[in-house]
């Protein structure tokens, strides 16, 4: 017997700010341990670069997740 359970509404912008954050943290702890010298000289731009690139990937990698889901799931796609 097959349960009737309804799908979860997907929360996009909680899934892109939760991907910009792990991919922000993982570049700083990237960097940190490739060349640790620059942690003082560069820091302050480094933190900014890598916060406005994580945002914008995460804005790329969900805009196309979330299309590539509403397609696969048959419901007709609104986005531009």
């Amino acid at each position: 017997m097959k349960d009737n359970v309804q799908p979860t509404p997907i929360d996009w912008e909680q899934r892109k700010y939760d991907l910009a954050v792990a991919l922000y943290y993982h570049d700083i702890r990237l960097s940190d341990v490739v060349t640790p010298e620059n942690r003082l000289t560069r820091w302050p731009a480094h933190i900014s670069l890598s916060a406005e690139m994580a945002v914008e990937a995460a804005e790329v990698f969900i805009n196309a997740y979330r299309r590539q889901a509403v397609m696969e799931s048959g419901e007709k796609s609104h986005a531009p």
